[in-house]
């Protein structure tokens, strides 16, 4: 009867063990590429620099349930009012051709995009390897590297979803 605890104890752990969730993280240049709950996230920062200051940063979020990328953008403090609706743009380097989506400020400093990026706005951000973020001014600029290409990024977030999927 003394055992009866501790096998309770491994009973449940196992149990916890079977449903846990499958982490995916990967690196590539300065781009992180991890799984929340719901989502993939590529970020154009360093997690560790992030989690010091969570600024100037871009982030590509691939959602399971639509199997679709929004954009998110961290900006400077109160560069936005809390729920504040914006246009947010981005444009490569090396093209004129903008990307606007609307956008609806989430924290003074962050705004996610209000829809997800068409198959036509991927196809325009394909090749590029540097993005100008603008959001509604150029004071709200920002510029985020992306090595070795947007599609590269986009290919990242989507093996993340695969994994996820595959190890549910």
């Amino acid at each position: 009867m003394k055992h009866v605890p501790l096998l309770v104890l491994i009973a449940v752990l196992s149990v916890g063990s079977a449903h846990a969730q499958a982490a995916y993280m990967h690196e590539r240049e300065n781009w992180s590429v991890f799984n929340l709950a719901d989502t993939c996230v590529a970020t154009s920062r360093p997690i560790a620099e992030s989690n010091f200051a969570p600024y100037m940063a871009l982030n590509l979020i691939y959602e399971f349930d639509s199997k679709e990328i929004r954009v998110a953008a961290y900006l400077w403090p109160n560069a936005f009012t809390k729920g504040e609706q914006i246009t947010m743009g981005l444009r490569g380097f090396s093209s004129r051709e903008l990307v606007a989506l609307p956008a609806t400020a989430l924290t003074d400093y962050s705004v996610k995009s209000d829809r997800a990026l068409t198959r036509e706005e991927q196809q325009a951000l394909r090749d590029q390897h540097a993005l100008i973020v603008m959001a509604d001014g150029p004071p709200n600029q920002m510029a985020a590297q992306v090595s070795p290409g947007f599609w590269s990024v986009v290919s990242d977030l989507k093996n993340c979803a695969r994994f996820v999927e595959e190890n549910r």
